[in-house]
């Protein structure tokens, strides 16, 4: 997915995030049957273009009140808002 034109900025996930998912899920993840669902999941964080922190900032500022429509390299739409704190889909 990462061979067409870079750069690309990837959404990470807290700690919090992958210490709320069942220890379980990550291991049917890491199976070889499973690397298509891994590689969806991991694309659906890596957006093409790059993006710092302030750039997000002043761009949802400027999105208003539905926050900045950012495609993935999976097709799929996330909304990044900022509340005192930049979130990517709540």
């Amino acid at each position: 997915s990462l061979r067409g034109t870079g750069p690309y900025t990837t959404f990470a996930p807290t700690n919090a995030a992958f210490t709320a998912l069942d220890s379980r899920v990550l291991q049917d993840l890491m199976m070889d049957e499973n690397k298509a669902k891994l590689a969806d999941i991991v694309g659906y964080h890596v957006v093409q273009g790059s993006y710092s922190l302030d750039q997000l900032k002043t761009a949802v500022q400027n999105a208003g009140v539905d926050g900045l429509k950012l495609t993935t390299i999976t097709g799929k739409t996330l909304i990044v808002t900022n509340q005192g704190v930049l979130r990517v889909n709540g």
